[in-house]
């Protein structure tokens, strides 16, 4: 058995998709107060950082949503041939906040603010390319969702404020394959973050991802089983 381990990404990108980036009214906003920006890549540190706050304006059908998207790359190259099994810990860590408007009246039980919501998900991808190019291996994972957290109105204002930031060995992604991969071939790991916050009807969210905080991926890890 042979075990290697990665603690600085090859490539570390980050996107906002427009199809999942989407003010459905006017009045509706997203504005990044701090720009997404990914770090230095360093030892234990591939982390991408933003402050963002979004609001949606009166009306049921009047949506605001966000969403993020990251990718930590690790290349590896097998020491040995064997049964290739990947491993990725996450350390996510950010801090949120979720408004609604009180909308108190004659029918403030079925027109109420909201909801508004926070998500994160997390996911795993698996390449493997022999040293001809040809893909032995394309596993794309599963998407996970690791934390949410959503608010409603009332007749009154009402507010929540969190966070989440989990230990490092709290989160990891693993999967084993039967797939035999030799030395002269290249693992490709992918590590991927999903965060999305959405506001609807009267409701605000700001996250703060920035500082000391961010959508880190501080290692991956491949094992080679004969």
């Amino acid at each position: 058995m042979a075990i290697q381990f990665s603690f600085r990404a090859n490539a570390l990108t980050f996107s906002l998709p427009a199809a999942d980036n989407l003010i459905l009214c006017p009045g509706g906003t997203t504005i990044f107060t701090t720009n997404p920006v990914a770090d230095p890549v360093s030892d234990a540190v591939n982390n991408v950082r933003f402050v963002v706050t979004g609001s949606a304006p009166n009306g049921d059908f009047c949506g605001t949503l966000m969403t993020i998207l990251t990718v930590a790359r690790f290349d590896f190259r097998p020491t040995q041939t064997g049964r290739l099994t990947a491993s990725t810990f996450f350390t996510p860590g950010f801090l949120f906040s979720l408004t609604c408007a009180g909308e108190g009246g004659l029918f403030e039980f079925f027109d109420r603010a909201g909801p508004v919501s926070v998500s994160l998900f997390v996911r795993m991808s698996v390449l493997v390319r022999a040293q001809n190019n040809q893909i032995v291996l394309n596993s794309p994972g599963v998407g996970r969702r690791i934390f949410f957290n959503e608010l409603t109105g009332i007749a009154t204002p009402r507010s929540r404020t969190g966070g989440f930031a989990p230990e490092l060995m709290e989160i990891l992604e693993t999967r084993s394959f039967p797939t035999i991969v030799l030395p002269t071939d290249t693992v490709i790991v992918r590590a991927r973050y999903a965060f999305q916050a959405f506001a609807n009807d009267l409701s605000t969210f700001t996250v703060n991802a920035s500082g000391g905080l961010g959508f880190n991926v501080p290692m991956a890890v491949i094992r080679t089983d004969p």
